[in-house]
């Protein structure tokens, strides 16, 4: 079995300062996650997550309209 490789882009993570992911008293959600919304502010974070939805095959370019779409979207 072959590793997987992980991107040295995920590499900013190991920066990141302390945070809830689940404030307490409250009850989960990703929308009040602060890891989720200190990671939305990471620039390359963003750059490498695009990059792993263009390239997962759910999504679709289209050249004529220069537009993204899902895979299965139908008009």
């Amino acid at each position: 079995m072959q590793k997987r490789r992980t991107s040295k882009k995920l590499d900013c993570l190991k920066k990141m300062p302390p945070q809830h992911h689940t404030l307490q008293g409250e009850t989960f959600s990703y929308k009040k996650s602060e890891i989720v919304q200190w990671a939305l502010k990471q620039e390359i974070l963003l750059d490498w997550m695009c990059q792993c939805f263009m390239n997962s095959g759910y999504l679709k370019f289209d050249t004529e309209k220069r537009t993204w779409q899902g895979a299965d979207y139908d008009d």
